[in-house]
């Protein structure tokens, strides 16, 4: 599926708007994407590489990048949630109970939300408990990229189908709905990981993250 070649522009007027009776997007319904092929795309724009274990290490980098968005990051109660972000507090709790391999892809989870939505305007008190919709994806996605990567289990993410947070009704635009929570998805994991290589691994950010975002764009056609 070539999502550019699905994305034509309306008809525009002269004066630069849409015409009243172009249609936004010529998309058959439903949107004829599944929760595998969208895991297909994030799997190709993992790049794994291969490790049996939690590299060390990594728990602390990435309470480092919290950190560095004003964010703390403890172990914690969290109720029935795994974990969850208070963004009033700008804390990121994560159960103090999970294994910890689980607790890193909650934490990662968490860093997901942080850095799509952290600047957004929140309301008091409200925070990432029982997230779903397209912040649930983007959040789960970002996370399976980068445990993906790291060589961690990824067995346990699911991937409702596309047309569930994109949306079918053509009128909505929905490939440009995915074009952008996949750009969104990519440029995040591309932050996370090329700090991980830098913090836990003393990668120097060479030609890795152009590799990593040429598989992806390919990934998404």
């Amino acid at each position: 599926m070539n999502l550019d070649a699905a994305s034509s522009d309306p008809k525009r007027e002269p004066s630069g708007g849409p015409a009243p009776d172009a249609p936004a997007c010529s998309l058959p319904r439903p949107l004829p994407v599944s929760g595998e092929q969208w895991s297909g795309w994030l799997l190709a724009a993992a790049s794994p590489q291969v490790s049996e274990k939690t590299p060390p290490g990594l728990w602390e980098g990435l309470t480092w990048l919290a950190r560095r968005e004003g964010y703390t990051a403890q172990r914690a109660q969290c109720g029935p949630a795994l974990s969850l972000t208070n963004w009033e507090s700008r804390q990121i709790q994560v159960r103090d109970d999970l294994p910890a391999d689980e607790a890193v892809r909650a934490l990662l989870h968490e860093l997901a939300h942080v850095l799509t939505e952290g600047h957004e305007h929140h309301p008091p008190g409200s925070g990432t408990a029982g997230c779903r919709g397209i912040h649930k994806l983007t959040a789960d996605s970002i996370a399976f990229i980068a445990t993906t990567r790291l060589g961690m289990d990824s067995s346990s993410y699911q991937w409702p189908y596309v047309a569930s947070w994109a949306g079918s009704d053509p009128r909505a635009r929905p490939v440009a709905i995915i074009q952008a929570v996949g750009t969104r998805i990519i440029n995040t994991a591309v932050r996370i990981i090329t700090h991980l290589d830098i913090a836990v691994f003393g990668i120097p950010p060479q030609s890795q993250v152009p590799r990593f975002r040429v598989a992806a764009e390919r990934g998404l056609e």
